[in-house]
């Protein structure tokens, strides 16, 4: 082969990795945000909770960073892309939280940010002030709100949830929520690749241990990955740090913590796949709905760490081996090939395009930054359908919540049906005894008229 042929065939196979990695143009059609929750309180018991009252609530600085998250959010898609309405519009943007307090105030303070001052509605024009007041008899100044439906134009935006024991789209991995989560854990913490998690770690303990009090033998990978969220918690709040910050310690222990936020909770496919069965099935729902014309063209999920991990980490985007590995060779002051683990307003971003041919693609978007999807920038939405069903677990309901209960003919569950039994043979001989004490008092009473 020529010199020039092999300059034709090197240019030929970069244009085609160009054309595969790259964003091509397409028309935005749909977008699903993810976002973490903003900075919070500590929810682990260590010895710096002192500085603390509210555990695990949203902090003034968490509201602050979903505010900005949520500005720029407005800036993006409503003013350069003039993709979303300027003014709210229930049809077209639906928001899901949790069922927790961090997440649904996260939710409400993004949304401040989408829709901020000034986008809320005024009474119709000419609309009688006098008739937009409750039923009840107050001293309320309502001239002062004008024509304002609320004062200086506020836009509330309604956010959904679940009950959090059945939150099976962003909590499956929560115990409460997938019993068998445990089951599958356990599995994990005793298996060798954990063994070389601690020993990569081991040499850390000593130090870890004296910083916070603790005595050494109670130092793990477990507690490892708790003392660094206490410290980021800290580190949000301006509190005193028990290890300086940006230290060695504190990136090593840094380290850790990424490892631990993925390998904890889900190590293992079998547990990426159970617990995001049913979120990529919420997913290609609205997917589906926007190919077949629907006004939505947005989805919030305001949720937790341990939520944008799992999708991270299943869409092979990071992972806790590929940070070990990194560390083991280290590599611990920044990523190398896997990004860390979500901080607290971390966000998610999945744009749904379709291009001048009718074909729809995805792209995916970690921290602003876009990532490849199985080697793909621009992820062909049938390829997207076959990853999701590669992974769906089909039998969700016996692999969360394990085997169902035994039923007679009828389903009813044989417990319920034993249960019943017992409760009508007590009633039944209870009535019993009833009955002969009954009789017994009027034969006496019989027995000593007939004698009177």
């Amino acid at each position: 082969m020529g010199m020039k042929a092999r300059s034709s065939l090197v240019f030929a196979t970069l244009l085609l990795l160009v054309l595969n990695i790259y964003p091509t143009l397409g028309e935005l059609k749909l977008v699903i945000q993810f976002n973490r929750h903003g900075a919070r309180g500590p929810i682990y018991d260590l010895p710096d909770r002192e500085y603390w009252n509210q555990f695990g609530q949203l902090t003034p600085v968490g509201m602050r960073q979903l505010y900005l998250l949520g500005a720029q959010l407005r800036q993006r898609y409503i003013i350069d892309q003039k993709f979303l309405p300027e003014k709210y519009n229930p049809d077209v943007i639906f928001v899901r939280s949790t069922a927790v307090n961090r997440t649904i105030m996260s939710a409400m303070s993004l949304l401040y940010g989408l829709y901020p001052i000034g986008t809320g509605p005024d009474l119709p024009e000419g609309y009688p002030k006098e008739r937009a007041v409750p039923p009840i008899n107050f001293q309320v100044d309502i001239e002062s709100l004008g024509d304002n439906a609320l004062p200086n134009k506020f836009q509330p935006v309604p956010v959904h949830m679940t009950k959090i024991n059945k939150d099976y789209e962003l909590r499956a991995y929560d115990a409460d929520v997938c019993p068998k989560a445990t089951e599958l854990a356990e599995k994990t913490y005793n298996s060798d690749d954990f063994k070389k998690i601690d020993a990569a770690f081991k040499d850390l303990y000593p130090e870890l241990a004296n910083a916070f009090g603790i005595p050494v033998e109670k130092v793990n990978p477990f507690m490892g990955q708790q003392m660094m969220d206490n410290l980021l918690v800290d580190y949000m709040a301006d509190k005193p740090l028990k290890i300086a910050y940006k230290s060695d310690l504190w990136k090593k222990l840094y380290m850790l913590y990424n490892i631990m936020m993925i390998y904890s909770p889900y190590a293992s496919e079998e547990q990426q796949n159970l617990f995001t069965t049913k979120l990529y099935a919420d997913i290609l729902k609205y997917i589906t709905a926007a190919q077949k014309g629907s006004p939505l063209k947005w989805v919030t999920y305001s949720a937790h760490d341990t939520t944008l991990n799992l999708v991270i980490a299943q869409l092979k985007v990071t992972g806790w081996s590929c940070l070990l590995s990194n560390y083991l060779e280290g590599r611990y002051d920044y990523f190398y090939g896997c990004p860390f683990v979500s901080l607290f307003s971390s966000s998610i971003i999945l744009e749904v395009h379709s291009d001048d041919k009718g074909a729809w693609f995805l792209r995916f978007f970690y921290e602003d930054k876009q990532y490849a999807v199985a080697g793909l920038g621009d992820i062909p939405l049938e390829k997207f359908k076959e990853i999701v069903a590669a992974s769906a677990v089909a039998n969700f309901d016996e692999a969360c919540l394990g085997p169902p209960t035994p039923t007679n003919n009828g389903g009813i569950p044989t417990w319920k049906i034993a249960t019943l039994t017992i409760l009508g043979v007590a009633v039944l001989g209870l009535a019993g005894v009833v009955g002969y004490l009954v009789y017994s008092l009027k034969k006496r009473d019989s027995e000593r008229e007939r004698l009177a």
